[in-house]
């Protein structure tokens, strides 16, 4: 290139501007046609004037006389010192320098017309002169450079180059899928697989709670002013956990401590107990049950069982005597019970009471106190309800789910038509049951809690405690702790040859019942031993059971 700071070994490629008789930097000359240009870009860097003040440069295609048909005229702007240089001289450095006006369509700057996004406006020229700088013009020839190597940005605008590809194995787009596929799995997960998982986690504990008033669909319990909450905060921290006979951990879910004194039982009265008001003739017993036996005193429970035989009244707190047999349903007797019947029901785990028994001390008979637990599908004391429930537990269609245990006609099986050991009340047959109402025979469609008609459903009954003077010893109270079934097995015996069978955790008190049933129940149940310090009578000490 020329110019004051061109390479002086490029000076073939270039020449001054004043040897140039025919140019656009002379208007008396004739506009020469525009030449056809070979590549004007070509090798554009290397070929840019080196002077500091070249900021910008515009290209214009020339002929002249003399000139190569491959050269072109360029502009650039004008250093400091050319422009200082200039306006010294006795020519007019405004004529000089100022660039031309451009009229070729053929230009390789074309120009708009009038409705241009950039219409001209400075003397219809292309390169408005401006204060500072004017425009120079030097000759550049492309050839010499088209024959030298390629640089690296002329790679870029050959098209040949870009039809030559390297063979690679395509890593950064198969990251690309994995990527994706990872995020729509992760998103499926968040979405889908998550909702199900828990859904399915939860479902015998929402089946559980499904229906219950007092628990919400997470389980929680709300604390409402002056109710009972199901864990009683006046229960001490040490009763809130507690390691099983089978090691594992377990966690208090309700408890009852009783300490408000006056509490009504009677039907709407508590949220967790209802005194019951009926004849329990499911046992044949001598006493009614009625609610106004029942309250709490002292931080305790308190059952009062009254007699037509006390003709004083106030012999004993809480006592509702004196009364009549008439004015007693025709019993001599009036007592309590009280149950959780459809208030709140549980499917596993420890249940603990802590009481004293009625009686001057542990030889004292005919109280029959009791703790125990029903099936919720039936009812203590409502016939109705228990009657083909209790005491099932059965999930199998056969002829164990039949009345008496036999077949339609009578015939057999011979376990079920005599037993050696059921009684003669009963004429020796195995069982005197009506049948499983809701038996794994059920019909489709027929009237069954669920989760289906072919899921055997019942009332099995399992005894925390029943006290009685003991029969096997001549002295002493024992409590009787069972499990209570149906169908029965034949001569009601059950496997209890291994620990895995039959295992007693305390032997020093519990010893295993000889009572295996009878044609109304078969029992699995151990015998333990009371003190003689947890009766009213003799100590009235509270016993954990």
């Amino acid at each position: 290139m020329a110019g004051p700071s061109s390479p002086s070994n490029r000076t073939l490629r270039a020449a001054s501007t004043a040897s140039f008789v025919s140019s656009p930097l002379n208007p008396s000359s004739p506009m020469p046609q525009s030449p056809h240009v070979t590549n004007p870009f070509a090798s554009a860097r290397s070929s840019r004037p080196g002077s500091r003040a070249s900021h910008l440069e515009f290209a214009q295609a020339h002929h002249r006389d003399g000139l190569n048909s491959g050269s072109m005229l360029l502009y650039r702007l004008a250093s400091d010192e050319e422009i200082t240089a200039s306006s010294g001289s006795s020519q007019d450095s405004s004529q000089q320098l100022l660039p031309p006006r451009i009229s070729n369509r053929e230009s390789t700057l074309s120009m708009a017309s009038l409705d241009s996004k950039y219409p001209l406006s400075h003397r219809e020229s292309a390169f408005p002169a401006t204060s500072r700088g004017k425009l120079v013009a030097y000759e550049y020839d492309p050839g010499p450079d088209e024959l030298e190597p390629a640089d690296e940005e002329d790679l870029i605008h050959d098209p040949a180059v870009h039809g030559v590809r390297k063979t690679r194995f395509p890593w950064r787009g198969i990251l690309n899928v994995a990527v994706l596929v990872g995020l729509v799995l992760a998103l499926l997960c968040l979405f889908v697989f998550y909702p199900v998982l828990t859904f399915y986690r939860n479902e015998a504990r929402n089946s559980r709670i499904d229906g219950n008033i007092r628990i919400n669909g997470t389980g929680q319990a709300p604390v409402l002013f002056q109710m009972p909450e199901l864990i009683d905060p006046d229960t001490p921290d040490d009763a809130k956990t507690r390691t099983g006979f089978d090691g594992q951990q377990y966690q208090l879910v309700f408890s009852d401590e009783f300490k408000v004194d006056g509490r009504s039982f009677y039907p709407g009265d508590d949220p967790f107990w209802e005194a019951v008001d009926l004849w329990y003739g499911a046992t044949g017993d001598l006493e009614w049950y009625d609610p106004q036996q029942i309250t709490t005193r002292n931080g305790s429970l308190v059952i009062t069982l009254d007699s037509t035989d006390t003709l004083q009244s106030g012999l004993t707190q809480g006592s509702t005597a004196p009364f009549t047999a008439a004015q007693n349903h025709n019993l001599n007797y009036r007592s309590g019970m009280l149950q959780s019947w459809n208030k709140f029901c549980f499917s596993s785990g420890y249940i603990e009471v802590s009481v004293v028994l009625p009686g001057a001390n542990s030889e004292s008979k005919g109280y029959w106190p009791g703790a125990w637990t029903m099936g919720n599908l039936a009812r203590p004391g409502y016939p109705a309800t228990t009657d083909g429930m209790w005491p099932y537990t059965y999930d199998s269609c056969d002829v164990g789910t039949f009345p008496n245990q036999t077949l339609k006609d009578g015939s057999g099986p011979a376990a079920a038509l005599h037993s050696d050991a059921s009684r003669s009340k009963y004429n020796n047959e195995l069982s005197w049951l009506s049948g499983q109402r809701l038996s794994a025979c059920s019909c489709p469609g027929s009237d069954h809690p669920g989760p289906s008609t072919s899921v055997g459903r019942g009332a099995p009954e399992i005894d925390i405690f029943e006290a009685e003077h003991a029969k096997d010893t001549p002295l002493g109270h024992v409590a009787s702790m069972s499990a209570q079934f149906a169908p029965f097995s034949a001569d009601y015996v059950y496997l209890n040859s291994t620990p895995d069978q039959w295992t007693v955790f305390s032997p020093n008190v519990t010893r295993p019942n000889s009572y295996k049933g009878s044609a109304v129940q078969q029992a699995v149940s151990g015998i333990v031993s009371l003190r003689d310090d947890m009766f009213q009578g003799s100590g009235q000490r509270f016993t954990t059971m």
